[in-house]
């Protein structure tokens, strides 16, 4: 009783898999009609003419000064740059006391 489940599952399976690559291949049949029977795309738009319109309108704000004070103090120093040698923690002190400007 065992053997006859097992062999109409794989009958199943098979059955089943045969009939999802004839689907797929029908409908890979039926994209390349279908390709075939639309025009030509438009040659593309040279970027010399290409002159784009803006849709983003908003007011302007002039700001004078900033709010609150603030000193960016970042640094591209990385580990995981293997390339490169790491950067002493005395030089990059040297560094962030230099003046701006």
């Amino acid at each position: 009783m065992t053997t006859t489940r097992t062999q109409s599952s794989r009958r199943q399976w098979l059955a089943t898999a045969a009939a999802g690559l004839v689907g797929s291949a029908v409908a890979g049949r039926a994209e390349i009609a279908s390709a075939r029977a639309q025009p030509p795309a438009p040659s593309p738009l040279p970027l010399t003419e290409f002159e784009p319109k803006s849709m983003l309108h908003v007011g302007i704000t002039a700001v004078q000064r900033a709010r609150f004070p603030v000193v960016d103090f970042h640094t591209h120093v990385s580990r995981r740059r293997a390339s490169k040698p790491p950067v002493p923690p005395a030089d990059l002190l040297k560094l962030a006391r230099q003046p701006l400007g």
